[in-house]
């Protein structure tokens, strides 16, 4: 029985690490995009409903 790992055991290792925290920083990225989206999309909406709705009295 080995006590240190075989350098292709390690480098697999280094290879899924970097891969989960490349996925995990692109989830994170794209997460924060589609709150900006949606939030931009709201404030948009407010302003469209503001200038065509309640600009004049009923």
């Amino acid at each position: 029985m080995a006590w240190r790992k075989k350098l292709t055991d390690a480098m697999a290792d280094g290879l899924r690490f970097a891969s989960l925290g490349a996925l995990l920083v692109g989830g994170v990225g794209v997460s924060v995009a589609f709150v900006y989206v949606l939030i931009k999309t709201c404030w948009f909406s407010v302003d469209y409903l503001d200038r065509t709705l309640f600009s004049e009295p009923w």
